[in-house]
């Protein structure tokens, strides 16, 4: 019954700002929360109840640092582990992911408090994982936290040292989103532009030019 009204108000947040101003309004956000720290063994419903979230972080800056400022990245972030059932579910690995990328989107930029701990995350994905699904909205969540206050961050976490894979997969939305990455980090500090340099990932970035 619970996962039905999640899903009920999971389709409800897809719709209008007024819907999801009016839903959120209710309290929904610490409800939706309280149900993963209580249910955290049930996947479907917490693949329902991320699913909300998410839905509520696309609908405005406003609504994702709501969300973010309710602790959801320390109740969702032990889920992408890979020791936890949960994290098994392919389905609830590419939900996840999705909503990793709306809550580090939308402008302005998401707070550095806020995002610290997702970096590492989404770089271990970037390694590790093989759907592409996952790769592709992992990517977008970390290109939308590379602005100039971020990237020395992102870097820190391994970046350079995830990309040359990115920049090597057959799948060429992949690519792309690797170089679209790359081209953030050029736009950084005299520093990071020389780091990327250093890891070969320019010179992987001409390899692509040449060889399209």
């Amino acid at each position: 019954l619970q996962f039905e009204a999640v899903w009920a108000l999971t389709n409800v947040l897809s719709g209008s700002p007024e819907d999801t101003q009016h839903v959120i309004s209710l309290g929904c956000i610490e409800k939706i929360l309280k149900l993963i720290e209580c249910n955290e063994s049930c996947a479907d419903l917490v693949d329902q109840c991320v699913w909300a979230l998410g839905n509520i972080s696309a609908d405005s800056a406003g609504s994702r640092d709501l969300v973010l400022s309710h602790g959801t990245l320390s109740i969702i972030l032990p889920f992408f582990k890979t020791n936890n059932p949960t994290n098994q579910r392919l389905s609830f690995l590419r939900n996840a992911t999705w909503v990793l990328a709306n809550m580090m989107g939308g402008q302005p930029s998401v707070s550095i408090e806020y995002v610290k701990d997702v970096f590492p995350i989404l770089i271990d994905l970037i390694q590790n994982q093989t759907d592409e699904q996952v790769l592709t909205d992992a990517c977008w969540a970390l290109s939308h936290t590379l602005d100039r206050p971020h990237i020395s961050n992102v870097i820190e976490s391994g970046l350079l040292e995830a990309l040359p894979q990115l920049l090597n997969h057959s799948n060429q939305v992949l690519r792309k989103e690797a170089v679209w990455i790359l081209s953030s980090i050029a736009a950084g500090t005299v520093s990071q532009v020389q780091k990327a340099i250093d890891a070969g990932l320019v010179q992987q970035a001409f390899d692509i030019l040449n060889n399209s």
